[in-house]
């Protein structure tokens, strides 16, 4: 980062520490939720291929959305949060022609997993008060 961008946004924070806690809140959230969306796309156009070899070995499935669960885990000294998004918990609702929809587990090749990990921390970093089962729905081109 420049020393103009940090500048820059000193301006920006300073603008906003000087709204009423409502306004600043608003802002607060609003920049959480984009922030999540763009993680949430890094994270389909990474798994794409993933998602598309999914859906062939189910001829003529479909999925709409790309569900990423929160899972409880022992914390580690890499990752000391007891709850939190990995690619352990990645799930693809799969609606075949005919039948029910399933939730199969998506495996993400060894080569994608770090930096699936890295996205998916990023994303557990931007959740507050993340509980098992919490789920982000990505929906699917």
């Amino acid at each position: 980062m420049t020393t103009q961008n940090c500048t820059d946004i000193r301006a920006i924070l300073d603008q906003i520490t000087e709204l009423d806690s409502d306004a600043a809140y608003d802002i607060l959230f609003a920049a959480r939720e984009r922030l999540t969306g763009i993680r949430l796309s890094q994270l389909a156009r990474l798994l794409m291929p993933v998602i598309a070899s999914a859906l062939a070995q189910n001829s003529g499935a479909t999925a709409r959305h790309l569900v990423v669960r929160a899972a409880a885990f022992e914390p580690t000294r890499s990752q000391p949060l007891p709850v939190r998004y990995s690619v352990d918990s990645l799930y693809l609702p799969i609606a075949p022609l005919t039948g029910m929809e399933r939730q199969e587990k998506l495996t993400v090749p060894e080569g994608l997993t770090r930096q699936a990990e890295q996205i998916l921390r990023a994303l557990t970093s931007l959740a507050s008060g993340l509980t098992p089962g919490h789920d982000l729905y990505l929906q699917l081109p």
